[in-house]
């Protein structure tokens, strides 16, 4: 079979034998020669398009084509053409020609136009000669095999019968698990595309070994191995492993070479076409770029001009040179600045720089500038040694090679005259002085590597100079490569130093008479050099020489004060000042210390001790004084007339808040508000004219907090007798009208509360009526349309009774004993007030079961910390948010974590009331409770509420916390120890049978004619006989005739002619046994009735199960006292 594989540029790629025998050419006749070479004119044009077509995804089949022999004959035959792909991507063409015959022969016309017309066995033979799998299979998930080339079992290690014969393999089991649904999907949509598939995945080979394959095929209809229609693929599969394993190592490489290229120091570049192709980010950098304002510019554009890129002598004609440059270029920044760079550009492909550059480029500007600097500094040494007045030098082999002019100037010579001869010449240098310089100097030059000294030199006209010589080594490890020298005249120096001398002298004399001790010292030694004649005559011996602390203060190191001084005295003049108490000699001494120059060059510390141990007792007498007022309770403070405060003691301190060193020395105005400044004035006048002034004043203390003072100002006058400074004493009395006015207001309270009182007893007795009428008239009335209509009367006359109970409850309290509560009767009762009163926009959240165990306690006074914190809580929002009040039973003991140690194990009612108001500052929580604390404005709070909610908690054994968040609100937790107990009183005594009378008497004594009445038609109707009795004298004297007939007495508290109390006094008198039960409108009786031994108690208004229920509890409690 004759087969050909030709590129996509239409060279001969591959041969068969078959092609070559056919044709009779040899395979080096047509290899990489083009493939329309072999074909007869003129059909090379038409197929060039032929060809084109394969490449461009289209199959053709069964195409006469006329092939042109060596021997120049012509040969027709039929050829199908199909489109292979490497792993890389490389397309090629393989055109498989059949059916040949000789020239004229037309039989291929008849042929069928079908891809099956070549023979299976000739395609297999085709197929064999190839690399990799060639295969026909059917289009199923295991893909079944009805053809496999040889090239299977290099691929897969299976044979090709393996697959097509004995199907003891699938080569679906072959695909890699994470792979097969990938190449099912990818074949699928191919095949609905009408398009060739093109594949790369992963399979296993019968060893178990992992490859990479790439597969390339079509769809073509046929049978199966069962010999169904259906589609059928065929196609190529070759192995890529060593593409994707070289594929994975240039990736690594190019990453490596990327970070190299990224992370590099020197800049780096490629360039295309003259145009900026890859920069790093040094290279951008450095010219003061962003890579996007560069990439895809031309590189001409770094260049000062074209001739420095393009021009004689520019990179360019150096690449067609050279093909690499290295050399200094200037570059020009973004911002317009020169840059120097060291560049080196070479071509991307060795011999052709027009295929893109590589370059680099290394900042040598710091290079170039520390050039210049290093010239720039030679001409300014060379300034230096030639105008220094200095002279300067240098010594080689003991001759002058170097003197500069002032050295030829102090000694009189040319500088011709000197150079190139030895320094003790005659006439040239003292031979003394040149054997001290190279005695002390020289040694001193071994030793240290300088030496310096004073000496002498001879001048040319034979005088003499004073010199200060320095000298140093010009190499410090080679003496031979010379020395450098310096020399300062100072001959006027030196004769200065001499006047001085005699002026030091006079100047120790003066000292030496001093009247105080005066004594100088070495500021590093601490050795005494001078002391006058007082040190001497104060410490019995001439101290000269011995270490000062040693002798003055008998230590054996530096005393710290002295230490102190030395690191404070940093200039000559500069005078330290410090006291110093002597325990040597019990003395205190004024010591004042400065630094100064001493005759022989020296910085030496001057020290003139004064003795102050007289006022120094005096400061102290005043000091104990001073102590004594500061422990006052009082502010004290004197000031001057004209308002400087001149004393301010700790008591002062703590109540105005600002300390002795804030307040000295400035006015008094700095105390008092500017409101209260007039106050100030008026003191001051009264004060002067009279001598004394007392009054209170209202001020603010340093930190804006509101404050009020008895103050009492006395005038205090000088020796003569004239007005000098002013004594205040103030008190602070802040408190003391802070509870002046908490108790008027608690007693404006309990005004009110004797008002309401008052008021509360009347509206019980109009009440009390109306509630008893509505029971015995439901008694009566059938009609239910009625009886609902005076359920609304009984509902809207007992929330009339609630009313008044609130009222009393809350402006005078009931006081009573503790007695079980639940909580949710406390709640309830506040409910409607909170809901009367606070602002609409509050929503009021209320969570507290009926079934929580009681507490015990005073209600009243629980009432009032519920009371309290509602009201906080409403203040904090203003005129909306939610107001929350949960309970909850809570269970504490020693594992509770983080439990509170005043709470015990046991059962705790948990309350806690939220709000979602403006919460409390961190730093103003533990305030909170104090007593007269409040953030509220004047007028709106008294800062006694928390004080007394805490004091009630901690009362009734709780305990009491806040959590709170600024603007987000405050929830204060409140925890009641629990009583055994589920049942409250009033559910107690809820829970007793409502008994009717049995023919028992009860007399009534009761001022008010419709409570009278009713209550006498309802005992009447259950049972019982009545008498009653419009006020207490009438009610005894009804007793008195009655007295055998009569088994309880009900009596009003409140009556004209002779009030309940009396009443009942008068009852025990006539007798001891009989049950006496009272009534009240006012809560504040039920105290006042316990005290009378009486049986039971009616607080009006009351219904008439209460009535009954009261009578037949004390009837029964009688009956059992009488057994």
């Amino acid at each position: 079979m004759a087969i050909c594989k030709i590129t996509e540029d239409g060279l001969i790629q591959e041969v068969s034998s078959e092609f070559l025998k056919t044709l009779s050419y040899d395979a080096h006749d047509v290899l990489g020669e083009p493939f329309t070479k072999l074909l007869a004119e003129p059909f090379p044009k038409k197929a060039v398009q032929y060809i084109q077509q394969v490449f461009s995804g289209g199959h053709i089949w069964n195409i006469k084509w006329p092939l042109q022999t060596k021997t120049g004959q012509t040969i027709e035959l039929l050829f199908r053409a199909e489109i292979m792909e490497n792993g890389s991507g490389q397309k090629s063409a393989l055109l498989i020609f059949s059916n040949l015959h000789a020239p004229g022969h037309h039989a291929a016309r008849s042929q069928s136009s079908s891809p099956n017309s070549v023979s299976e066995a000739q395609l297999a033979l085709l197929l064999n000669h190839f690399p990799g799998m060639a295969y026909r299979c059917a289009n199923e998930p295991e893909w079944p095999m009805l053809f496999a080339s040889k090239g299977c079992q290099k691929l897969t290690g299976y044979l090709p019968e393996d697959f097509v014969r004995t199907k003891q393999v699938f080569y679906n089991d072959l695909i890699h698990p994470d792979d097969r649904h990938y190449v099912w999907e990818e074949i699928q949509q191919a095949i609905e595309s009408g398009k060739v598939f093109k594949l790369f995945y992963r399979i296993r080979t019968q060893t178990g070994q992992e490859k990479w394959v790439f597969e390339q095929g079509h769809a073509i209809p046929g049978t199966n191995y069962k010999g169904t229609e259906t589609l059928m693929l065929e196609g190529f599969i070759s192995d890529i492993s060593e593409l994707k394993q070289a594929e994975s190592a240039l990736m690594q490489h190019q990453a490596i070479m990327n970070s190299i290229f990224r992370a590099s120091s020197v800049g780096v570049g490629v360039s295309m076409d003259d145009l900026f192709y890859k920069l790093n980010h040094t290279f951008c950098e450095m010219l003061g770029y962003k890579s996007e304002e560069l990439l895809g510019k031309k590189m001409r554009i770094i260049f000062f001009s074209d001739d420095d890129y393009q021009g004689d002598s520019g990179i360019y004609q150096a690449l067609e040179a050279n093909l690499s440059v290295k050399r200094e270029v200037r570059l020009k920044c973004k911002d317009g600045s020169a840059l120097d760079v060291y560049m080196s550009i070479s071509p991307l492909n060795s011999t052709d720089f027009s295929k893109g550059l590589a370059f680099s480029v290394l900042d040598i500007s710091k290079q170039k500038s520390a050039a210049a600097q290093l010239q720039e500094q030679k001409a300014t040494l060379s300034a230096i040694f030639r105008s220094t007045p200095t002279g300067i030098g240098l010594i080689l082999n003991n001759q002058f090679m170097e003197v500069n002019g002032r050295f030829c100037e102090m000694l009189g010579y040319h500088q011709d005259e000197l150079i190139a001869t030895h320094p003790d010449s005659p006439n040239r240098l003292c031979q003394e002085a040149y054997d001290a310089l190279v005695s002390e100097i020289l040694d001193q030059i071994n030793e240290q590597g300088i030496g310096t000294c004073e000496t002498q030199f001879q001048r040319k006209d034979g005088s003499t100079i004073h010199v200060l010589l320095s000298a140093a080594q010009l190499d410090p490890d080679d003496a031979s490569k010379g020395i450098t020298f310096s020399a300062l005249d100072i001959t006027e120096r030196t004769q200065a130093e001499s006047k001085l001398q005699v002026v030091a002298d006079e100047f120790k004399a003066v000292l030496n008479n001093f009247p105080q001790i005066l004594y100088i010292i070495d500021p590093e030694t601490y050795e005494i050099i001078f002391a006058n004649k007082k040190l001497i005559d104060t410490v019995g011996f001439n101290p000269v020489g011995h270490i000062c602390y040693t002798v003055i203060q008998d230590y054996f190191k530096p005393c710290d004060l002295c230490a102190t001084s030395i690191r404070s005295l940093n200039e000559k003049g500069q005078v330290y000042t410090w006291e110093y108490h002597s325990k040597h000699y019990d003395k205190d001494y004024l010591i004042n210390e400065q630094i100064i120059g001493w005759p022989d060059g020296r910085d030496v510390r001057m020290k003139i001790v004064i003795d102050i141990s007289q006022q120094k007792k005096a400061e102290r007498k005043i000091q104990e004084q001073a102590e004594l007022l500061d422990k006052a309770h009082d502010a004290i403070s004197l000031r001057s007339l004209d308002g400087k405060i001149l004393y301010w003691n700790k008591a002062a301190e703590f109540i105005f808040g600002w300390t002795q060193e804030e307040i000295l020395g400035k006015s008094d105005d700095m105390i008092f508000s500017k409101e209260n400044l007039y106050v100030l004035q008026e003191a001051v006048h009264t004060v002067i004219d009279t001598g004394e002034w007392i009054g209170e004043i209202e001020t603010q203390t340093k930190h804006g907090d509101n404050i009020v003072i008895d103050s009492h100002w006395s005038l205090v006058k000088d020796d003569s007798g004239n007005p000098d400074t002013i004594l205040t004493i103030s008190t602070d009395i802040t408190i003391k009208k802070q509870i002046e006015k908490q108790l008027l207001r608690t007693q404006r309270l309990e005004n009110i509360g004797m008002l309401a009182g008052g008021i509360a007893h009347d509206l019980n007795n109009i009440l009390s009526p109306i509630l008893l009428s509505i029971q015995y008239l439901k008694m009566k009335v059938q009609d239910p349309h009625l009886s609902d209509v005076l359920d609304s009367v009984r509902q809207s006359a007992q929330r009339g009774a609630d009313m008044v109970k609130q009222i009393l409850s809350f402006s005078k309290g009931r006081e009573g004993k503790r007695i079980p509560i639940k909580m949710h009767h406390l709640v309830n009762e506040l409910e409607s007030l909170i809901y009367d009163t606070f602002p609409k926009g509050v929503t009021v959240d209320l969570n507290v079961p009926k079934s929580l165990s009681c507490i015990s306690g005073d209600p009243t006074e629980l009432q009032q910390v519920l009371l309290n914190l509602c009201v906080n809580a409403r203040d904090a929002m203003q005129e909306a948010g939610v107001l929350s009040i949960k309970a909850e039973e809570a269970f504490f003991d020693a594992s509770t974590p983080n439990m509170p140690p005043e709470l015990k194990t046991g059962v705790y009612i948990h309350l806690s009331v939220s709000d979602t108001g403006t919460g409390i500052p961190e730093h103003l929580i533990d305030k909170i409770f104090d007593p007269f604390f409040t953030t509220k404005e004047a007028g709106k709070g008294t800062g006694l509420g928390l004080f007394t909610v805490h004091g009630i908690v901690k009362k009734h054994n709780g305990f009491l916390s806040v959590h709170s968040k600024l603007d987000h609100g405050t929830t204060f937790h409140l925890y009641f120890p629990a009583e055994k107990s589920s049942l409250s009183l009033a559910e107690q005594v809820s829970q007793l049978d409502m008994d009717s009378g049995n023919g028992e008497t009860i007399l009534i004594i009761e001022d008010e004619a419709p409570l009278r009445n009713i209550m006498t038609q309802i005992l009447d109707a259950h049972g019982y006989k009545v008498f009653v009795a419009e006020n207490g004298a009438r009610g005894i004297d009804i007793f008195v005739q009655h007295k055998s007939q009569i088994d309880v007495i009900i009596v009003d508290l409140v009556m004209p002619v002779m009030d309940g109390v009396s009443t009942v006094y008068a009852l025990r008198h006539i007798t001891q046994n009989l049950p006496i039960i009272v009534c009240s409108g006012e809560s504040t009786k039920i105290e006042l009735a316990s005290s009378l031994k009486i049986s039971g108690f009616l607080m009006k208004p009351f219904t008439t199960e209460m009535l009954l229920k009261t009578i037949s509890q004390t009837l029964g409690e009688h009956e059992i006292t009488e057994d």
